[in-house]
């Protein structure tokens, strides 16, 4: 729901609701003349789109789709003539707006083409709509490339092609890599297998849903993974080697954030947090009749639970000792249960 809320009134401030939707909203931003708003929309494929709608909700016409795929929120030059945003393929785009006695728009243009090979967020243009600031990502504009080392700190291998990974992790047999990596055209990231010998990737996912902790199953056949959609983290498992389609194995509470951290060793529980807490998930019936089982919740913030090797203790980490410093516990855990053990 998108509201806006008045400065003055002092605590009798009431918000007004502009609109609501299904859809997830971010970004919005006022016309200079105060009589608009445009701001981000994701579609049930989580693919941005600038819209554009009228503060007041009562006024007649929009909402109004600009974009033809955003990567980025709208910026509005000082005069109300022009809308910025990034485009997927990262060019800068531009449309021509007016704003009264009512709103109109002209298709896109492409104002220029980012030189960097490396896809740069579009962080802020300035009101004359004459500068345009461009945030690099975190790891920087160079390529990574995967290598492995011994206990000695001496290479032992380079994997793959280089290009822009995230969280590598072996499998249980230690012959594949599972990586998240970013495409550099799209901006798109999704799961691959790299297999350690040959070095052949295999592609897992191929959508636009942002992507978090993915596992690899004890036995290796499986990549589990939550994902957002639709405003919420359903966790669906894929085969590792790429055949057949994706299968939904977990849907907790409506728009509650599901983290995964391990899978236990026999295959039978998923270990997530949420909001602080710890939850075992036991994998028997089908998707929607599997409930969360509440292993750690405490006033404390209690997340990463992983599971020993033979399945009877839970490490973790939590601020128990001092609040938002982290330190690693661990409690016994009862595989016929759930819970945690004596």
């Amino acid at each position: 729901t998108l509201f806006t809320l008045p400065l003055d009134g002092g605590t009798d401030r009431k918000p007004t609701e502009v609109f609501k939707t299904d859809l997830r909203v971010f970004g919005p931003k006022f016309s200079p003349d105060g009589r608009f708003l445009s701001y981000i929309q994701l579609d049930k494929a989580n693919r941005g789109e600038v819209f554009v709608r009228p503060v007041d909700p009562k006024a007649v016409g929009g909402p109004w789709q600009i974009s033809d795929g955003s990567f980025s929120p709208a910026f509005w030059r000082r005069d109300g003539k022009e809308l910025y945003y990034l485009a997927r393929d990262q060019a800068v785009m531009v449309a021509d707006v007016g704003t009264s006695p009512t709103f109109t728009f002209t298709k896109p243009r492409v104002l220029f083409r980012q030189a960097s090979k490396v896809p740069d967020r579009l962080a802020y243009v300035t009101a004359d709509g004459e500068r345009f600031l461009a945030l690099p990502a975190p790891r920087g504009p160079q390529l990574q490339q995967i290598t492995i080392f011994d206990r000695g700190g001496q290479v032992v291998q380079k994997v793959g092609e280089p290009a822009l990974y995230s969280g590598p992790s072996f499998s249980p047999d230690g012959s594949r890599l599972l990586v998240s990596k970013n495409d550099q055209q799209s901006g798109q990231t999704d799961l691959w297998t790299i297999d350690i010998a040959t070095g052949k990737s295999t592609r897992l996912t191929n959508d636009s849903f942002f992507k978090v902790n993915p596992l690899w199953s004890p036995d290796g056949k499986h990549i589990y993974f939550a994902s957002f959609r639709n405003g919420d983290f359903p966790v669906h498992r894929r085969a590792s080697d790429g055949t057949g389609d994706e299968e939904l194995v977990y849907r907790y509470e409506a728009g509650a954030f599901v983290g995964l951290s391990d899978i236990s060793p026999d295959g039978k529980y998923l270990v997530c947090d949420s909001g602080g807490f710890i939850m075992v998930v036991p994998l028997t019936g089908d998707a929607t009749s599997r409930k969360g089982i509440e292993f750690l919740r405490e006033e404390f913030d209690d997340t990463l639970g992983r599971l020993s090797p033979d399945g009877r203790f839970m490490a973790y980490r939590s601020d128990e000792a001092q609040a938002e410093r982290g330190e690693i516990y661990v409690r016994p855990f009862n595989a016929a249960t759930g819970l945690p053990g004596d």
